[in-house]
């Protein structure tokens, strides 16, 4: 898109459709990336409004990837918002790079956000996701989108270069339906490569059996560091596993305050030398779903509005009515979530203004109430402060030798506090250089 060196600054690419071209539909690259000395062909990219669909990737291209929707390549500050990316990359033939609906790779500072991305294919098994960032990528957000029914993972993070360069990057608030349904080894999220200091948090992920093909909810890959993993909904209907690591030890990854549940028999976690058949027996043998002393997580049905839903949203606008992914009235994830730091002035996936009495509950939805919660799941018994305040209660009631009536808001289970965090792009001001 520019000559080597160059590139462009303060660009706007909006109310547009791309399709119908043989490599992909809006490309932006530059010059191969430094990480000893980092720099990028483009500043303050916008992409707004756009709709990339049938860019069904190059079939004499077996070296390289071909058949994406949108990509952001070589940029600093940049915005992927209100758009959709749909059928695109089933000729691809590359078998090392696939195609994804909407991504960036060598960037840093960019945003993808509020985006709707289906029905995307490979022509191999490479990629054919909804969502990616992938190598070189830094302090840069994926949030507020919905991924369904794509070859390879709604979300996916990912780099094959050993420089250090991927990270500090945040994917929160998404939710994904039924990806991963091509004959891939990914997960509806999967998280590949030398990864460093990347936040997982607020996500719902939903994965399907597609015939034969079980894929995990998530795929996590040796090579990570300082990664979390907080308060996300990992719902196997008749999938694979709810977590799937079969080559991570402990302090790779963290993971704390997550639902799973793996309908139809078969072990949800399978990690290093398990499966496991519990999650006690898992947070046993590696520690996770742990906080500040107390056990994390939950082994239940989520109970969301309605799980087997096929989202049916096209327009990036309506990404939020996909209610069906809410959690339901009665869910035991509801105010089950341990409390992370997610900014000022953030919102849940469906618009919900986050913080004040509003209860953390796991998944994109954060309801304002809960129902009280229940014993039953793994995480039931009273530990910490809360045995103290059963005693309490206990005592205060034989001292009084009347009906004792108390209304106690559980205590929340804190998560080790996470590092400062590059804030998303929500505004780039873009005085020139439109394209429209």
């Amino acid at each position: 898109m520019a000559p080597p060196g160059r590139g462009f600054q303060d660009v706007t690419i909006s109310d547009s459709a791309a399709h119908g071209n043989r490599d992909d539909g809006v490309l932006f690259y530059g010059t191969t990336f430094d990480p000893a000395n980092p720099s990028y062909a483009h500043a303050n990219v916008r992409v707004s409004g756009v709709t990339a669909y049938d860019n069904a990737g190059n079939p004499q291209n077996t070296t390289s990837h071909s058949g994406s929707g949108i990509v952001l390549g070589s940029v600093q500050n940049g915005v992927i918002e209100q758009s959709s990316a749909y059928n695109n990359g089933a000729s691809c033939a590359s078998t090392s790079e696939g195609p994804v609906g909407i991504w960036t790779y060598d960037s840093t500072g960019v945003t993808i956000q509020r985006n709707v991305s289906y029905r995307n294919r490979t022509g191999t098994t490479a990629d054919g996701g909804g969502f990616d960032l992938d190598q070189n990528v830094s302090n840069s957000f994926l949030q507020y989108n919905l991924s369904y029914e794509n070859d390879g993972p709604g979300l996916l993070i990912f780099t094959a270069q050993e420089n250090g360069a991927q990270r500090g990057n945040t994917v929160r608030f998404n939710v994904s339906v039924n990806d991963a349904v091509g004959n891939g080894w990914y997960g509806g999220l999967t998280v590949a490569g030398r990864i460093a200091d990347t936040a997982i948090y607020h996500n719902t992920i939903v994965t399907r059996a597609n015939g034969s093909h079980q894929p995990a909810v998530v795929k996590l890959m040796d090579g990570l560091t300082g990664v979390t993993l907080q308060n996300n909904i990992l719902l196997s209907q008749r999938g694979g596993a709810a977590i799937s690591a079969p080559d991570l030890s402990t302090d790779e990854v963290q993971l704390q305050g997550n639902a799973y549940w793996r309908e139809g028999g078969g072990s949800a976690f399978e990690w290093g030398d398990g499966p496991y058949g519990s999650l006690d027996d898992w947070r046993a043998a590696t520690d996770q779903e742990r906080a500040g002393g107390e056990n994390t997580g939950i082994y239940a049905d989520p109970r969301l509005q309605d799980a087997s839903a096929s989202p049916a949203v096209t327009d990036p606008g309506r990404v939020t009515s996909v209610t069906q992914f809410a959690l339901a009235a009665d869910s035991p994830a509801g105010g089950a979530g341990v409390d992370v730091d997610t900014g000022a002035d953030t919102v849940d996936y469906f618009g919900a203004t986050l913080g004040g009495d509003r209860p953390v509950s796991i998944g994109a939805a954060q309801p304002a109430t809960v129902a009280p919660r229940t014993g039953g799941q793994d995480d039931s018994p009273v530990t910490g402060n809360r045995w103290l305040l059963v005693v309490a209660l206990v005592l205060l009631a034989l001292v009084g030798g009347g009906a004792v009536v108390a209304v106690v808001r559980q205590v929340r289970r804190r998560s080790s506090p996470p590092p400062p965090r590059a804030q998303p792009q929500e505004t780039i001001k873009v005085p020139s250089s439109r394209v429209e």
